[in-house]
């Protein structure tokens, strides 16, 4: 067999690579320009942790024996209207500071009443959240709080 018809015989396979080659290539490429769009991309201001509360509340409950974890998720869920109400409030007050910042001629005193304002707006929310935790505390049994907190003793 001859070197010629050998290259012959093999052209359909390395056509077949090449082409399988220059569709990995294409897909890495496009993986990676979306990736490095989501690296880039600017992150919101407006709306920052929304889902923290939840997720504060889940923590704890996760830690409690079940009979509790179920009392402090129903008197979370039933705060969760204020929660929503206050970080409605949180976020209109953060969009109020944004857009004192944005004018030409800063009035720095009403800015900063302006993200003062969104800070008070903002603890309102944490607020809500330690009044369910609170109310949860005084209904759970002093071992289950034991169990709760005895980690973090350890450590102070």
């Amino acid at each position: 067999m001859t070197k010629v018809s050998r290259l012959i015989e093999l052209a359909p396979r390395i056509r077949g690579l090449h082409v399988a080659l220059l569709a990995s290539l294409c897909l890495n490429v496009t993986l990676g320009s979306y990736v490095a769009a989501q690296w880039l991309a600017p992150r919101p201001i407006i709306g920052a942790a929304p889902g923290a509360p939840a997720r504060l509340v889940e923590a704890i409950a996760d830690r409690l024996p079940d009979d509790d974890a179920a009392r402090l998720r129903r008197l979370y869920d039933a705060k969760k209207p204020a929660v929503a109400e206050a970080q409605a409030a949180y976020e209109q007050a953060l969009r109020n500071a944004i857009l004192k910042l944005a004018d030409p001629q800063l009035d720095v005193a009403a800015f900063r009443a302006a993200v003062t304002e969104a800070r008070d707006k903002r603890v309102a929310i944490g607020d809500i959240v330690i009044d369910a935790v609170v109310e949860a505390a005084v209904q759970i049994p002093p071992q289950a709080r034991e169990a709760l907190v005895g980690r973090v003793r350890r450590r102070f």
